[in-house]
C-alpha cells in the first residue's frame, strides 16, 4: 500500500511541476506576445506620426479661379450677370445675392457683423485689423417662392474636379442649400459658421472619374453665406482650417479679368482664356 502511496505522490509532485512549468511558459509567452504587441503599436504610431508630420509640412494652394466672387460670367441669355460667379442656366433672377467684404487693414469695428463671426470661426481673430490676404462673403437667398429648381444654383468657377486626390473645402453659415443630391452643404445644416472638407480619391480603375462643385437649392427659405472656396491639390489635413491659400488660377488671370468677355464662351458656357483680347503696342 505504501509503495502505491508513494507513486501517487511522485505522479502528483511530476504533475505540479509539470503545471508550473506549463505557467511559467504561458507567462514567458504572454510576455513576450505582450513585448512585440507594444512593438507593433509603437511601429504602427511611428508610422502614423511620420506620415502626419509629412503631410503637416506640405505647402497647400488652390487652382479654381474666382474665389473671392468678384468675377463676371454672362447669363443663360448672354448678359452680364449681377452675381459674379455662375448660375445654373435658367435661374437667373431668383436669387438675391450680396457681397461681403472682409478686409485687412480697417477699423475691426467697421466690418459686417457676419465677417466678425466668420473670423472668429476661422481663429483669426474679429478684433485683428491685419492679417494676410483679403476676402468676400459671397450671400445667396432664394427669392422666387420655388423649392425645386431643374439644375444647379451655383457652382464655383473651374470646378470641375478630378477624382485623384484632390480637397475641396469652402466655410458656409445658412440652411437651404446642398453640394449634391442628399448632402447637407455644411453638416448639420445649421445656421452657423462651418467648414466644408471633402476629398475626392481616385481607385485604380476609375482613371477618368471626376466632380462638379454645384451647389442645389431646396428650400424656399434657402439663405446661405459663402467663403474662401477652395479647390487644393491633394489631402488637405482633417481638423486643420482654411486661410485664404495663394490662388495660381487667379493669380495668373487675373491681368485678363477686365475683358472676361473674351474669356468666356457664352455657347457652351466654358471659360476660355486663350480667346484674350491682345492690346496694340
Amino acid at each position: 500500500m505504501s509503495e502505491i502511496l508513494n507513486e501517487l505522490q511522485e505522479v502528483k509532485k511530476a504533475s505540479q511541476e509539470q503545471t508550473a512549468a506549463s505557467q511559467a511558459q504561458t507567462a514567458e509567452v504572454s510576455a513576450k506576445m505582450g513585448e512585440i504587441d507594444k512593438k507593433v503599436d509603437d511601429g504602427i504610431k511611428e508610422v502614423t506620426d511620420a506620415s502626419l508630420a509629412a503631410l503637416q509640412s506640405l505647402p497647400f494652394f488652390t487652382v479654381n479661379a474666382n474665389n473671392n466672387f468678384m468675377k463676371y460670367i454672362t447669363t443663360s441669355g448672354g448678359n452680364p450677370s449681377p452675381y459674379k460667379g455662375g448660375w445654373g442656366n435658367g435661374l437667373d433672377g431668383k436669387f438675391e445675392t450680396e457681397i461681403i467684404p472682409v478686409t485687412s487693414g480697417v477699423d475691426p469695428e467697421s466690418r459686417h457683423e457676419i465677417a466678425k463671426e466668420l473670423m472668429d470661426f476661422m481663429g483669426l481673430g474679429s478684433n485683428t485689423r491685419n492679417f494676410s490676404g483679403s476676402f468676400n462673403i459671397l450671400r445667396i437667398k432664394n427669392v422666387s417662392g420655388l423649392s425645386s429648381f431643374p439644375t444647379f444654383a451655383f457652382h464655383i468657377p473651374w470646378q470641375h474636379i478630378k477624382a485623384n486626390n484632390w480637397t475641396y473645402m469652402v466655410y458656409c453659415r445658412g440652411v437651404g442649400f446642398t453640394s449634391g443630391p442628399n448632402e447637407t452643404y455644411n453638416g448639420s445644416n445649421q445656421n452657423d459658421w462651418r467648414l466644408y472638407r471633402r476629398v475626392y480619391s481616385q481607385n485604380e480603375q476609375a482613371v477618368g472619374n471626376y466632380v462638379n462643385v454645384d451647389m442645389w437649392c431646396g428650400q424656399s427659405d434657402a439663405e446661405i453665406w459663402l467663403a474662401l472656396p477652395s479647390i487644393i491639390p491633394g489631402i488637405y489635413p482633417q481638423g486643420r482650417k482654411l486661410p485664404n491659400l495663394f490662388n495660381v488660377t487667379s493669380m495668373a488671370l487675373d491681368e485678363h479679368w477686365n475683358n472676361y468677355d473674351a474669356l468666356h464662351n457664352e455657347t457652351d458656357g466654358v471659360w476660355n482664356p486663350v480667346a484674350q483680347v491682345i492690346p496694340s503696342s
